[in-house]
């Protein structure tokens, strides 16, 4: 899928704050947030996934709409405590769209330290009480099931395989920010 007609479903939707951590599997995602970002969407790169989360739900206080987190599946982990002590429909009922990188996927090849993660990804969002859709090359997107579960206060999770994204060849070289070990 171009991310330039995701991004345009979604924000159809009202989907329009991403915070997250960079994965391989979206790095056109990224490319679309950082050089064609419009002035309606609010993006911020966080330093993990916990706190992509929270930057979520704090957005979701504030403006009433629920966000984008995106992440790889290795960093589920990292995202258990604020979805299931401050998110979850049990607690406080704020919806998250999740879209997670499927590394290590089941029967492809990846580095080996993704496998055992890759097993257990949709086991964990099963016990999370998250629907997902598993999303590959040329699959559609039913955003208006996407509309209805967010708009029922559950988060949703996108799970998004290699190669569902179309290509981006932009690199991230002009990175304006100069750190130094200096």
């Amino acid at each position: 899928m171009e991310v330039n007609k995701f991004i345009k479903e979604l924000k159809k939707i009202s989907l329009d704050s991403f915070f997250g951590v960079p994965d391989s599997l979206m790095s056109d995602l990224r490319k679309y947030l950082e050089f064609d970002n419009d002035e309606e969407i609010k993006h911020a790169i966080t330093q993990n996934e916990g706190s992509a989360i929270g930057m979520a739900i704090g957005n979701f206080l504030s403006t009433k709409k629920p966000s984008v987190v995106y992440l790889q599946n290795s960093g589920l982990g990292n995202i258990i405590n604020p979805l299931t002590s401050l998110a979850s429909e049990k607690v406080f009922s704020i919806p998250v769209l999740l879209i997670i990188g499927w590394r290590g996927e089941p029967d492809t090849k990846d580095e080996p330290q993704h496998d055992f993660q890759g097993e257990i990804t949709l086991e964990q969002l099963k016990l999370l009480n998250i629907d997902y859709m598993i999303l590959n090359e040329n699959d559609s997107i039913d955003f208006k099931q996407i509309k209805q579960t967010l708009d029922n206060n559950k988060s949703m999770a996108l799970i998004i395989k290699k190669g569902y994204f179309k290509q981006d060849t932009r690199n991230f070289d002009n990175n304006i920010n100069k750190l130094s070990r200096v």
